[in-house]
């Protein structure tokens, strides 16, 4: 368990909020973040008989022969390596360190929590181990049922736990920055997932270029984390589908990647997630299909707690610019210190039936309009700027604003 010290008092996990003031609370917010991101960490390293990968750039584990075979994209695999680079990977060892966008021109099949260019001989470790402890199986039985609702009786009999713990980069040294990062493989016999936990990501890229969280297969079956293939990346641990940051969670042994919450998709992230510091944003969300706003169709957008130009005092529409944006509510929001911004693009049918009946219900004259594609933003619970935990939020109206 990660513990702080905040004044005399050590305190873990969620007993933090209870010490947050109006002085202190973007501090303690803080060092609420570094102890639930170290809480979602699975145990690692030698005291609980993890392996350990050799120390050098660009190495890997010897193959590894599996207790299971485990199923991903519906091909079941005997063997796996643990990279240095951030990989787990099927068949064949992956020493590259720059990484490609998927999908893949190759037939390489490997799971990447973050490719990059580790280098473990100057700084870090990466451990792994395959195991059936009870406690371990308890815990992965318990994460998978929490988050696939579908699953109220899943029952873990397989782990196989890969960490990679305060690594560096090539290039780097003792003292410059690290990131700590988890792929954790979970499996019944039956169904099949990966959970990516990521605690402290602070660097992207060393000598090559741009870090890249992502899971997939091959050119027809892949599957990209947000911000992947960029400085975005650094963001990952603020990010989820499972309303935890710092976890992302998919079921991956059929043709297409099931993510948590009841979505999926074949090839571009379709799931929940949320960013927390203030004047944020996510990273650039490129769309499924080009939204057309004013006459213009735009083919990316950012979700923010106020406005991607960090401007957190709203002006008098029309503005004296050419921004085009859509607000809600457009004011001095900090969910650093107390709320959640999520939002998700999606073709869930419910979803689109939803929005359908709506549409239809509010212009009269589209009786038959069939929503293809939704994209939903929910500011939940969000305080402001010098606030603290215990004040109350507000609900939002709405404007426009659109310029050529």
């Amino acid at each position: 368990m990660y513990q702080v010290t905040v004044g005399q008092t050590i305190v873990t996990g969620l007993q933090l909020v209870a010490l947050c003031s109006d002085d202190n609370a973007l501090q303690c917010r803080t060092l609420l973040f570094l102890a639930l991101s170290q809480d979602i960490l699975y145990p690692f390293g030698p005291t609980h008989r993890d392996l350990e990968t050799p120390k050098m750039d660009d190495g890997s584990s010897p193959e590894i022969s599996l207790l299971i075979p485990f199923v991903f994209f519906t091909i079941p695999y005997r063997t796996i390596y643990v990279n240095n680079n951030g990989v787990i990977s099927f068949n064949v060892q992956v020493s590259q360190f720059t990484p490609e966008a998927f999908p893949l021109s190759d037939s390489r099949s490997f799971i990447a929590p973050l490719w990059a260019d580790v280098h473990n001989g100057i700084r870090g470790d990466v451990y792994y181990r395959e195991t059936t402890e009870p406690d371990i199986l308890d815990r992965a039985s318990q994460d998978v049922r929490k988050y696939f609702k579908n699953m109220p009786t899943f029952t873990a009999t397989w782990v196989f736990i890969s960490t990679w713990h305060q690594v560096t980069f090539y290039g780097g040294s003792q003292t410059t920055p690290v990131n700590t990062f988890q792929c954790i493989l979970i499996s019944d016999g039956a169904a099949f997932f990966a959970m990516f936990n990521y605690g402290e990501i602070t660097w992207s890229t060393g000598t090559a270029s741009g870090g890249d969280p992502l899971t997939g297969l091959d050119v027809s079956h892949f599957f990209n984390l947000p911000g992947s293939r960029s400085n975005d990346v650094v963001n990952i641990e603020q990010t989820t589908n499972v309303n935890q940051p710092g976890r992302w969670l998919f079921r991956i042994d059929s043709e297409q990647i099931d993510p948590a919450n009841g979505c999926s998709y074949n090839g571009k992230s379709n799931a929940v997630m949320h960013t927390t510091m203030d004047d944020g944003s996510s990273p650039e969300i490129s769309l499924l299909i080009p939204f057309v706003f004013f006459t213009i169709p735009y083919r990316t957008i950012y979700v923010s707690p106020q406005w991607p130009y960090i401007q957190f005092t709203p002006e008098a529409f029309p503005l004296s610019d050419s921004r085009s944006f859509i607000a809600p509510l457009w004011a001095d929001v900090h969910n650093g210190i107390r709320g959640d911004v999520y939002y998700r693009e999606t073709t869930e049918p419910d979803i689109l039936d939803r929005a359908s009946q709506d549409v239809r219900k509010y212009f009269k004259n589209m009786p038959t309009f069939t929503a293809t594609w939704v994209f939903i933003s929910t500011w939940h619970q969000v305080t402001f700027y010098g606030g603290i935990l215990a004040l109350r939020a507000v609900l939002p109206a709405m404007s426009l604003s659109g310029c050529g």
